[in-house]
């Protein structure tokens, strides 16, 4: 029987001072294994935070009761280092935008936790590298990038990035760990046909009715559309 990542990860391979990172394909449970597993090893939920490429994707995993919560801007809290999330017993989850603009605020903003969670941090490097400006002018996800990466090389906090296209990460300027797992019977999502196109429009009729499907879009604005 096909084993999901929960089942095949085995913890004690992470370390400090590298970037550990899981490679695993889409489907086989990449966000169950980063709240149910790997958070918790934090001496308590305010020191694990999981990051997430998307704010859509954060508003999904937000609306998962006892899963996640997302992180909200209490500046005050934040200075006091007291806490800055609600739901004590849940995971604290917000977008690689929001946490770069933060380490854009606050020194070492990174080290106050105990572990980072990294998904898809491909979309990290990706984002960081198109020179994007948010709010009040900064790079946010270069922020991001830049404060992982730290965090990464004074050795303090646990990095962990779960990714199915690990390969843009070999661009990051710290040392990457790959974690040993067991591939070879995971769950995974299965691509019986995959079909290139130009328009949305030229592709519906021809996708039989009752079929199961994914459409990969590029861009938000387009997704919304859709």
């Amino acid at each position: 029987m096909p084993k999901y990542l929960t089942e095949v990860l085995d913890t004690s391979h992470f370390e400090k001072g590298y970037f550990n990172l899981i490679y695993a394909p889409c489907g086989s449970g990449k966000t169950r294994v980063a709240i149910e597993k790997i958070a918790p090893l934090a001496s308590s939920p305010k020191k694990a935070i999981y990051l997430i490429d998307t704010r859509l994707g954060k508003d999904r995993l937000s609306r998962e009761k006892g899963l996640t919560t997302p992180c909200h801007f209490y500046s005050g809290s934040i200075a006091n280092n007291d806490g800055f999330f609600e739901g004590d017993k849940k995971v604290a989850v917000t977008t690689y935008a929001q946490f770069g603009y933060w380490c854009s605020c606050y020194n070492n903003f990174a080290e106050r936790f105990e572990y980072i969670i990294c998904d898809e941090p491909h979309n990290l490097v990706l984002f960081s590298e198109m020179g994007n400006k948010f709010k009040q002018n900064v790079n946010v996800h270069k922020e991001a990038r830049a404060a992982i990466c730290e965090a990464v090389k004074r050795g303090n906090v646990m990095v962990v990035g779960i990714s199915a296209t690990p390969k843009p990460l070999e661009k990051l300027a710290c040392e990457l760990k790959d974690i040993p797992i067991d591939r070879s019977n995971l769950h995974h999502y299965i691509e019986n046909e995959i079909i290139p196109y130009a328009s949305i429009n030229s592709i519906v009729t021809h996708i039989p009715l009752g079929k199961r499907g994914g459409l990969y879009v590029r861009h938000i604005n387009k997704l919304i559309k859709y």
